[in-house]
């Protein structure tokens, strides 16, 4: 159900968070985000499918990745 898959998203995106954001800023590098999806979503994604991703999420195009942005994206992802 779309419950479910919203509550997975938020743990995916809590787990995601606290692993790759090594200096504990509270949101993810453009590096750490393409890492994120990379390893655990799209291993086959082209350079240029993640930066097209990147632009899409980084909502207020900061070049960052907060809470909300990845969750977005872990839940668009999970819904293909």
């Amino acid at each position: 159900t779309m419950k479910m898959i919203k509550m997975f998203a938020f743990l995916q995106t809590y787990r995601a968070i606290r692993k790759l954001d090594k200096d504990k800023k509270g949101f993810l590098s453009r590096i750490e985000f393409k890492r994120l999806i990379q390893e655990n979503y799209q291993p086959e994604a082209t350079a240029e499918y993640l930066e097209d991703q990147m632009d899409i999420y980084d909502e207020n195009n900061d070049g960052q990745f907060d809470f909300d942005e990845v969750k977005e994206a872990i839940l668009s992802i999970l819904k293909e």
